[in-house]
């Protein structure tokens, strides 16, 4: 798998996206001008407003508000269209797609200040972000409720300085495929083990006990942003190579050349 930073573009505004590619954008939320937060509502769908009515606090407002508009501009590089012309739909298990271009897969994910997506071609993706600065109480009753014996293990033979972000490791793996999958909690992350290495090589060990099955799937770990693990999950359709596209610093809420 390579993993690089380059950026194909076909013309102004155009994304280019080949079937073996995974593209992944990252943006630093909270950095949107005060002037410009009036307008962030403006790009959401009906039903996006009524959940930013929902949130109490003007900063949870933004924030929700800032991670559609990033995903809607995003989405819209690839299909020509506005923002706000995006239309999602929701699977059984409420993972979202697009109603009109079925063929862009996509996957949303964000910790404290940061957010990133992964976006494909006919190929399921997921993605996940955790900081590194969470604290994890508890970590040997968590772990038994999501860890593999062979994981917790790994865990525990290391230093204890390590553990928690070990277990970052495993958990943002474990994330990014069920993300990808669409079945969310509903599957037992005890059936997923990941490697908690580093490697460029896939980190997926097995899938409900079986090693074949995870052939099926690939799963790596990048870094997006200082103190940030990020893993993302791909269904095997050949893809060969994952572009960390260059972040928005959210002073303009849409992707950008520039970082």
């Amino acid at each position: 798998m390579i993993i690089s930073s380059h950026v194909p573009m076909t013309g102004q505004g155009a994304m280019k996206l080949e079937p073996n590619t995974v593209h992944v954008w990252t943006l630093l939320l909270g950095r949107q001008k005060k002037a410009a937060w009036s307008e962030l509502p403006g790009v959401l769908c009906a039903s996006e407003r009524e959940r930013f009515a929902k949130f109490t606090r003007q900063e949870d407002q933004i924030r929700f508000a800032e991670n559609r508009r990033f995903l809607r501009s995003t989405i819209g590089r690839y299909t020509g269209e506005e923002p706000v012309d995006v239309r999602f739909g929701y699977g059984h298990k409420g993972k979202p797609y697009l109603v009109d271009h079925p063929w862009l897969k996509f996957n949303l994910s964000h910790t404290l200040d940061y957010a990133a997506i992964a976006v494909a071609r006919d190929c399921h993706v997921g993605v996940d972000l955790e900081s590194m600065r969470r604290k994890v109480s508890n970590l040997s009753r968590l772990a038994a409720r999501k860890l593999t014996t062979s994981e917790w293990e790994r865990i525990k033979s290391s230093a204890e300085s390590t553990r928690t972000a070990l277990f970052l490791r495993a958990w943002t793996r474990k994330e990014a495929f069920i993300k990808a999958t669409g079945e969310g909690l509903s599957r037992d992350l005890k059936t997923v083990e990941v490697s908690l290495e580093d490697s460029s090589k896939s980190l997926l060990v097995s899938l409900d006990g079986s090693r074949k099955k995870a052939d099926d799937w690939r799963v790596y770990s990048f870094n997006p942003f200082p103190a940030v693990l990020g893993a993302i999950a791909i269904k095997n359709c050949d893809v060969h190579t994952v572009q960390l596209m260059p972040c928005a610093t959210g002073t303009s809420l849409y992707p950008t050349t520039e970082c």
